[in-house]
C-alpha cells in the first residue's frame, strides 16, 4: 500500500468516525426532553442562547445537517462516488432527521414538526453542494497546477 493510499483511507475512515458521531449528536440532542438547551449545561452560552431564540427555533434543524451533509460530501467526493450515491447519501440524511423527529412522539415537552424535517434536508443538500463545489473547484486547481511550467516564474 502506497502511503497515498494510506493517507486516503485514514481520511476516509475520518470523516466515517466523524458521520457517525454527527448522527448521534443529532439523536442525543433531539430526544432531550426539554427542547431548550440552555436548561443543559452541554454547549457554551452563547450557542445554547441561540439556538433557545424563537426565531431560530426551525432553522436551528438545518445547521448540523450542513455539516452532517459536508462530511458526507466529502466522503463521496474522495471516493468519487456516482450521482446515485449522492441522492442515497441525501435520502439517508433527510431519513435521520425524519427518525429524529419521529423519536420526540415519544417525549412529553417535544412535538413532531415537518418543518424541522425540511430545514435538516434542506441543511444536507447545503452541506452536500459546498463539498460537491469545494471538492471539484480544488480538483481543477491541482489540475492546473500540476500543469503550470514553474520554471517560467522562477526566471522572472
Amino acid at each position: 500500500m502506497s502511503t497515498k493510499s494510506g493517507v486516503i483511507r485514514f481520511w476516509v475512515g475520518f470523516t466515517v468516525l466523524l458521520l457517525f458521531a454527527g448522527v448521534f449528536a443529532v439523536f442525543f440532542f433531539s430526544w432531550l426532553p426539554d427542547p431548550l438547551l440552555s436548561k443543559y449545561d452541554l454547549l457554551p452560552d452563547w450557542l445554547a442562547r441561540w439556538t433557545d431564540a424563537p426565531e431560530n427555533d426551525t432553522i436551528r434543524t438545518a445547521v448540523p445537517f450542513v455539516g452532517l451533509g459536508f462530511i458526507t460530501g466529502s466522503y463521496l467526493s474522495a471516493t468519487d462516488k456516482d450521482w446515485r450515491w449522492w441522492l442515497n447519501g441525501w435520502t439517508g440524511l433527510a431519513l435521520i432527521a425524519l427518525i429524529a423527529e419521529a423519536g420526540q412522539l415519544t417525549l412529553p415537552h417535544r412535538n413532531f414538526d415537518w418543518n424541522d424535517v425540511a430545514w435538516g434536508t434542506i441543511g444536507s443538500l447545503t452541506g452536500l453542494l459546498l463539498a460537491g463545489s469545494g471538492f471539484a473547484i480544488a480538483k481543477v486547481v491541482m489540475k492546473n497546477l500540476r500543469y503550470t511550467d514553474w520554471k517560467s516564474f522562477e526566471k522572472q
